[in-house]
């Protein structure tokens, strides 16, 4: 197999995993929020922490989905969803024709 192909595809699917851990981790702040869990918790503080620099310039920029219950965290898997992860599939489809 080709060296490239194999660098792509393994790039591919790291940041595919590492895109599945920050879905989780925003769904956890999510969860977090609903059961109003305390803020000094370390849990919480770092699923805070890892989430706000994202969420941030989204509820900036889109302060309508802040309308009585925040949409922003769902926004922004939508985003990862539909924007970043095809990021991943081309690296797939890249490497696939440099294998042939």
């Amino acid at each position: 197999m080709n060296p490239l192909a194999t660098l792509l595809i393994s790039l591919g699917r790291l940041v595919e995993y590492v895109l599945w851990v920050y879905v989780l981790i925003i769904v956890g702040r999510c969860v977090v929020t609903w059961v109003n869990a305390s803020p000094w918790n370390p849990i919480v503080q770092f699923l805070y922490n890892v989430t706000e620099p994202a969420l941030r310039p989204m509820r900036r920029s889109l302060p309508f989905l802040q309308m009585g219950i925040d949409l922003t965290p769902w926004a922004l898997i939508l985003l990862i969803q539909f924007v970043v992860s095809p990021v991943a599939q081309s690296m797939f489809f890249y490497a696939a024709g440099l294998v042939r």
